[in-house]
This record gives C-alpha cells, structure tokens and sequence, in this order.
C-alpha cells in the first residue's frame, strides 16, 4: 500500500468506518422498531382469519368508567348498578349515615347494604355548625359488580344541590326510568327482587 497516496488511503478507512457506523446505526433501529413490526405481523394474521370465524365481543366493565363524576343525572342513573339514600343521626357524640333507602338496585348485583345499615365511610364527629344537620344525608351512586361507591353527594330539605337543586323525588323518577319500573314518589325500601 505504499504506492497509494496517504488520502486514497484514508478516504478507504473512513468509508469503513462510516458503513460500519451505519450498520450499528441500523441495528440499533431495528432493536427499537422490533415491537412494532411485531404488532403489524400479528394483526395481519388476525386480519387474516377466516371469514366465519367472528371477532370476539369488547366487554365494556361499567365500573371502570373515570367520567363518572362528569356525566349528566341521567346518564349517571342509567350506568349505576345501585343507588342508596343516607340520613344522617346522632349516635354516641358522632353522627353516623343510616340507609334510609336503596332508590336503586339491578338485578344479579351484589349490594352489601340495606336499609337500616349504617354506612361508616360518611361517620363523622359533627363540625359546631352541623348541629341542626341530622335528618339530612348523601345520594350514594354504586357501580360494578359487587357495587362498589363511585360518587357522592349531600342533599338538605329533600334537594340535592350540587344538582341544581334536584329533587329526591325525580333522583327516583330517573331511577324508576333506567330500571323500567313505574315512578312512584314514595320511598321504597329493598325488596328482594330490586
């Protein structure tokens, strides 16, 4: 090599050097598109499936809905699987929510409150401005399966405020709605078949 000039030489080496660089360069590429070549093969087997064979169904789980809190009334009367009234009663220095009615219950649902059952996630020792707030109480909304809380909300004078001043007895009206029963405006206690 020593009749070649110093630069063929050196132009040679950093030609090497560069296919080499682009080789690690590549390899490294495909190490990180690996997954997603991956995906696109599988699903073009997928795709690729008999035409009588059918797609297996979404399940869609009501419980895992995080815009629960933001749904209209109706939609969140509709997708809970229960809905408990609580009031609230002096026992012991504290107050304590008592179920005073299940509005709501789907069948099958697995509820394990019923009316009389003192809820304690909303026991409290009473603030000096609440010592005329006993009778008043919480709009519990459950969903799943077993019913599991997802929202509350406080109602004084038999209106629920944060909806607008909603009324209990149209809570009851939606719920009698969602469950297809007739709307009554009397409260109803658990029944087996509610």
């Amino acid at each position: 090599m020593t009749d070649q000039p110093d630069l063929v030489v050196a132009v040679r080496r950093l030609t090497r050097a560069v296919w080499c660089l682009a080789a690690v360069v590549a390899f490294l590429m495909a190490l990180f598109l690996w997954p997603y070549v991956g995906f696109w093969i599988r699903t073009g087997e997928a795709s690729a499936a008999p035409a009588g064979a059918a797609a297996a169904p979404v399940s869609y789980d009501p419980s895992e809905d995080n815009d629960f809190h933001a749904r209209p009334v109706p939609s969140k009367v509709e997708r809970a699987t229960a809905i408990l009234l609580t009031r609230r009663e002096r026992r012991g220095g504290k107050h304590v929510a008592v179920i005073s009615e299940i509005v709501k219950k789907a069948p099958g649902v697995e509820l394990y409150y019923e009316v009389g059952d003192e809820y304690s996630p909303f026991a409290h020792a009473p603030a000096p401005e609440c010592d005329d707030c006993e009778g008043d109480g919480e709009v519990v909304f459950f969903t799943g399966n077993p019913a599991m809380m997802r929202e509350s909300l406080s109602y004084r004078d038999g209106r629920v405020d944060s909806l607008g001043g909603m009324p209990l007895d149209e809570l009851r009206r939606l719920a009698a709605k969602a469950a297809g029963q007739p709307a009554t405006t009397e409260p109803r206690a658990a029944s087996p078949s509610s």
